[in-house]
C-alpha cells in the first residue's frame, strides 16, 4: 500500500475459510478487505462483527436472527452494526460474490 492508494491488484489472495479468499490492509483505525465468497461457502457460526461495504460483483443473501433475510446484488451497499441484535450469516447465490468491506481494526 502506498499513501492514499490500496493496490489490491498487486496483492496476493489469501484463503480465509473454505470457499472464501481475501486481500486485506489496515488503514488507520479500520481494516479494508476485498473478499470473494464462492459457491459452496457455508457460514457455520453467526457473525456479530460490524461490516460496511459494497457489492462489486455477484449476488448473496444475508440472513439475520429473527428471520429477516436480505438479498444483496452488484451495486448494493451494506451497513451492519456490531452486536447480538445484528448477527448474520452470508450465502452466495452466484458462482462468486466480490465485496469490499470496511471494519474497525
Amino acid at each position: 500500500m502506498t499513501k492514499y492508494r490500496v493496490a489490491f491488484d498487486e496483492m496476493p489472495w489469501q484463503d480465509a475459510a473454505p470457499f472464501v479468499r481475501v486481500k486485506k490492509v489496515s488503514v488507520g483505525s479500520r481494516v479494508m478487505r476485498l473478499v470473494e465468497f464462492r459457491r459452496g461457502f457455508v457460514e457455520e457460526e453467526w457473525c456479530a462483527k460490524e461490516h460496511a461495504g459494497y457489492v462489486i460483483d455477484g449476488r448473496m443473501t444475508v440472513e439475520f436472527t429473527g428471520g429477516v433475510t436480505l438479498e444483496l446484488r452488484e451495486g448494493d451497499g451494506l451497513d451492519m452494526p456490531a452486536g447480538p441484535e445484528h448477527v448474520h450469516k452470508a450465502t452466495p447465490l452466484t458462482e462468486s460474490v466480490l465485496l469490499i468491506l470496511f471494519e474497525p481494526a
